[in-house]
């Protein structure tokens, strides 16, 4: 590969990366604008709802070391796919949580492993491992910055179509973006190039 495939293929990794890493956490963080109509529509408490996003703060941490481990052992992309599609069924299943005993505490488990695979666990070492050692603090900083831009665009996105549509289409379409990190995952492969340890985008 020339060193201008190089240079295309990291931008694209850190591109999708920033892009990934941001949804993930601008759902996270967002979540909470489901509280007081979920509480009011369900009849359920801001307890049960706080316990549910508790389980998936929890199962975050427990799972990132695992999800970590799996994307070193299979690659990134499988883990980044089926942990997106993850992360949509937890938000999907809040939609339907009365419709058996637990349901809001299974989706948040489902959320949080969903979290931990598309969030900073998988990406910041495929980035770390792509970039040279001289870039990397820099190109790690970068990526792990644009978390924090997606709750400045999907929280105010999720307020609109709560106000609008109500909070279960507001999550549908939490879910479908969720489920939209799969997409973005395809092209993010480990590279064969074991000389130079990197990964790239194809």
């Amino acid at each position: 590969m020339t060193a201008t495939q190089n240079r295309r293929a990291m931008l694209v990794l850190i591109v999708l990366s920033g892009l990934i890493i941001s949804i993930c956490m601008g759902l996270r963080q967002s979540l909470g604008l489901f509280m007081r109509p979920m509480t009011l529509e369900l009849g359920i408490s801001a307890a049960t709802f706080g316990f549910s996003i508790a389980v998936q703060n929890l199962v975050l941490g427990l799972s990132q070391p695992f999800v970590g481990a799996a994307g070193d052992r299979y690659g990134p992309r499988p883990v980044l796919i089926a942990t997106a599609l993850t992360y949509a069924a937890g938000l999907l299943l809040m939609v339907y949580s009365n419709a058996f005993p637990g349901g809001l505490e299974v989706a948040g488990f489902l959320a949080g492993v969903g979290t931990a695979g598309t969030g900073f666990g998988v990406l910041i070492g495929t980035v770390s491992r792509a970039t040279p050692p001289e870039k990397r603090s820099q190109t790690i900083g970068l990526v792990a910055a644009a978390g924090s831009l997606g709750t400045m665009v999907l929280a105010p996105i999720g307020q609109s179509l709560i106000n609008g549509f109500g909070w279960k289409a507001a999550m549908m379409a939490f879910a479908a973006i969720a489920a939209s990190m799969a997409l973005l995952s395809l092209p993010i492969r480990e590279s064969n190039e074991k000389h130079s340890g990197r990964s790239q985008a194809i």
